[in-house]
């Protein structure tokens, strides 16, 4: 009976033991898990902190301001036009027997560009020829019996008058039978061909369109208020639509001495220079002629402005994620850039896509142009290293 008892107090004892060790170790597994959920939650609310932060910064695009010759011009339209150019027109009428050059092709002075039907104008040339011959003869007899006065004085007359007569119908025909065949006028390209083979022409519209092309010229037609800002061989230079990324030099050539009293403006023509042969005839251009420069200007891009009540502000960044709103005096400008004359240095840095809306103090995210700044500020690092 003793030994039963020993037994279940025994038993007893050991299951309090495990029921101890048991809690003990679900309340290390409690803390655990609760300072795991802890760790994620906090880790959880830094992203999302992080994940607000980028989306509340605006991304934009950055350029550094730079240094440049900026210029004040007189800007206007025009056509390119060249120094010499002719419509070719035919001298007799005839049908065109044949054709020698096309459009585009390349013909001296001199050279035949088609040929009219001759027959009718050589058969006048003949008989031009038979009666200047028997005008002539009757001459040289009237001529000996008048030295001999065995004929009147009003004889002879008659007969000089009529052989001077006959010389000009043959000189005549003989010119028309050459006008047969056209020939150009100047040395130059041939860039309209108005005729078809076996057509008839005649003297009332051109045949063929020459132009030199080596030299050509822009004509354009300024207000009266700028005639003093203008002088023969100032430089301008133009630029056009088809051809974006290019410029192509100019200069003033000539001024018309005189206004024009109906529309207030005089002509001027200005020289342009196009080695290339890139600009042709009747393109349209954007003509702008130089008056002032300013060398070395610091300089920003135009679609960096944003415009209040008429005034021009631009947006720079500051510590790299916040923006500084300025107000700015611009001086010069040209089709890309605007200089500026205040508040602004050559270090700074200014939003050009996505400024619109800002706000002074804004947070930005820059998400292009550094690559440009790295280039710009390596280069200003370069010329420095040289200075020195």
């Amino acid at each position: 009976m003793r030994r039963l008892l020993i037994l279940a107090l025994t038993a007893a004892v050991f299951l309090v033991c495990c029921g101890k060790g048991q809690d003990q170790a679900s309340g290390e597994e409690g803390k655990a898990d609760s300072t795991a959920a802890a760790d994620s939650s906090a880790d959880s609310t830094a992203v999302a902190d992080s994940a607000k932060a980028r989306e509340a910064a605006v991304p934009v695009e950055i350029s550094p301001v730079k240094r440049g010759d900026v210029h004040d011009y007189i800007l206007q339209n025009a056509t390119v036009d060249t120094e010499e150019g002719v419509d070719v027109h035919a001298r007799v009428a005839g049908l065109v027997e044949r054709l020698n050059v096309e459009e585009g092709d390349r013909a001296a002075r001199g050279t035949v560009l088609c040929r009219l039907e001759d027959d009718d104008y050589r058969l006048a040339r003949d008989k031009a020829k038979v009666n200047y011959d028997k005008q002539r003869a009757d001459f040289l007899r009237l001529k000996d019996m008048h030295e001999k006065q065995l004929t009147s004085t009003q004889e002879f007359e008659d007969a000089r008058f009529k052989l001077e007569q006959a010389r000009i119908d043959r000189e005549t025909a003989e010119l028309n039978l050459e006008r047969t065949r056209i020939a150009a006028p100047i040395d130059g390209v041939v860039t309209s061909r108005y005729i078809r083979q076996g057509e008839l022409v005649d003297m009332t519209r051109p045949l063929f369109r020459i132009v030199d092309i080596k030299e050509k010229i822009v004509v354009v037609h300024i207000p009266e208020r700028e005639i003093g800002r203008l002088r023969q061989g100032q430089q301008a230079y133009l630029s056009t639509d088809n051809l974006p990324d290019r410029r192509f030099e100019a200069s003033v050539k000539r001024l018309a001495p005189a206004v024009d009293a109906e529309t207030g403006t005089f002509k001027v023509t200005l020289g342009l220079t196009d080695p290339e042969n890139t600009l042709r005839p009747g393109m349209f251009v954007s003509v702008h002629i130089v008056t002032e420069t300013h060398r070395n200007a610091l300089m920003i891009p135009k679609v960096a402005l944003v415009y209040e009540n008429g005034s021009p502000y631009a947006f720079f960044v500051e510590q790299d994620t916040l923006t500084r709103r300025v107000r700015l005096e611009t001086g010069f400008s040209d089709e890309d850039h605007v200089e500026v004359l205040s508040s602004v240095a050559e270090s700074d840095r200014v939003v050009v896509v996505g400024q619109n809306g800002l706000k002074d103090g804004a947070r930005i995210r820059v998400v292009a142009g550094l690559l440009e700044e790295r280039e710009h500020l390596a280069g200003r690092a370069a010329t420095k290293e040289n200075k020195i």
